[in-house]
């Protein structure tokens, strides 16, 4: 099974959030985090 990494976030909420967007392929994700804004290439606001 792979293996995620997301380095630029250590919250646990947050991986689950983004883990599930890219899951569904890469999904749309709409969020005001701006450090997922910067690393996640969908991510909206």
């Amino acid at each position: 099974m792979p293996t995620l990494s997301f380095p630029y976030t250590r919250e646990p909420g947050d991986r689950i959030i983004v883990a599930n967007a890219i899951a569904n392929n890469e999904a749309p994700l709409v969020t005001s985090d701006h450090l997922i804004n910067a690393e996640y290439p969908n991510a909206i606001w």
